[in-house]
């Protein structure tokens, strides 16, 4: 599902994504996972959350970046 339509069926997108959600392509699509209700869960969390992809920056010891990591943040659970 695109950002874009996300937002249109107020499906929960994390805030950190919110800051740069104008910059993300709008004909990339990004999975949509949803949150089973667990017997000791608290309830807090949205039941539907898009995930965008995220960067992680790796950084040598004069401070700039040696590699740049970009990865949908995702554990398979099955």
């Amino acid at each position: 599902m695109t950002a874009a339509e996300a937002v249109k069926r107020q499906i929960y997108i994390p805030g950190t994504v919110m800051a740069y959600l104008p910059s993300l392509d709008p004909s990339i699509e990004w999975p949509v996972i949803e949150f089973v209700k667990a017997k000791y869960a608290s309830g807090e969390h949205p039941a539907l959350t898009l995930i965008p992809q995220m960067s992680v920056d790796v950084m040598n010891a004069q401070g700039t970046v040696e590699a740049l990591r970009q990865q949908i943040p995702l554990i398979l659970a099955w």
